[in-house]
């Protein structure tokens, strides 16, 4: 093993870490039962706190400098955030969890095309083929919820599913138009304007504990954590290392719809599904196969 060893695992722990605190998400919004403003107050609100106490632990009086730090990007990554939070709980409310997650993996190759078209980024020939993979599943998984009738998800529900992949990518490419800078104090601020925004909209209503106990698991625990190791993991591994992880979380969270709610898609739903997630795979190992050995930067956490 080499002297990097200890670094790359590390990587891989906080990145699977992320992936487990973030794959109960959906789960969590159905369980809280709750309109989605009121979701959407409490969820940032609590999210906002927990990344604030991480950032201001790390950084400490230096926060305010790094939100500067990223400048204009961050405002970038802050639309992406909001926007892609109340796609996602409006998707989760409207549509089947698993069609959500499976339309969700689109987010990379999205992502790809804006950096194609923002960045100026070339794709290569195997990201033109994962792209048209990647329509032709999220075409089989509409085609889905179609056939499951009243049983399936809205169109609704699938478009703000489809526009939560959208803003997610726009996030990313925010923060990858400012690495290697770390852009996770900027998500600061957006949870508290996202919070603020929901209760102007009537958000800002106390919940029976049994509802809000589970939002305060979300967004006090499960998504500042998931963020962390998230953004903190591909320091030490490279980005398709990453990728490759970050696909089980549409695993664990179907694998978790299915054993609470009792859902599961299609066979249309499956077939589309599995073709993003071999398509994205298969890329990702490719990638792997041809990065360079990571080098380590910023050794804190």
């Amino acid at each position: 093993m080499t002297d990097q060893s200890p670094h790359r695992i590390r990587g891989f722990l906080l990145v699977t870490t992320g992936v487990l605190f973030i794959s109960p998400d959906s789960l969590l919004i159905r369980l809280a039962d709750q309109p989605p403003e009121i979701q959407l107050f409490w969820r940032s609100l609590f999210q906002g706190m927990g990344l604030a106490l991480f950032t201001g632990f790390r950084y400490q009086f230096d926060w305010w400098k790094r939100v500067r730090q990223v400048g204009r990007p961050g405002l970038v990554v802050m639309v992406g955030l909001i926007s892609g939070s109340t796609c996602f709980v409006l998707a989760i409310q409207h549509a089947q969890v698993a069609h959500v997650l499976l339309l969700l993996n689109t987010t990379p190759v999205i992502a790809g095309v804006l950096s194609w078209l923002v960045l100026g980024e070339k794709i290569n020939r195997l990201t033109w083929v994962l792209i048209g993979i990647s329509i032709v599943g999220s075409t089989l998984i509409v085609m889905d919820s179609a056939a499951m009738g009243e049983s399936g998800s809205s169109a609704f529900g699938l478009l703000m599913a489809l526009g939560a992949a959208l803003a997610t990518a726009i996030n990313f490419l925010g923060a990858r138009s400012r690495a290697p800078l770390d852009v996770t104090p900027v998500l600061v601020p957006a949870c508290f304007l996202l919070s603020l925004g929901s209760g102007l909209l009537g958000g800002a209503t106390l919940p029976p504990w049994e509802n809000l106990r589970w939002l305060l698991l979300l967004g006090g625990i499960c998504l500042p954590m998931a963020y962390i190791g998230i953004q903190s993991g591909p320091r030490y591994i490279s980005a398709p290392e990453t990728s490759m992880i970050m696909l089980l979380e549409s695993v664990f969270g179907i694998l978790l719809a299915w054993i609470f709610l009792q859902e599961l898609p299609g066979k249309l739903g499956i077939l589309g599904g599995g073709l993003v997630l071999i398509g994205l795979l298969t890329k990702a190992w490719w990638e792997w196969k041809k990065a360079p050995p990571q080098t380590l930067t910023n050794p804190l956490l």
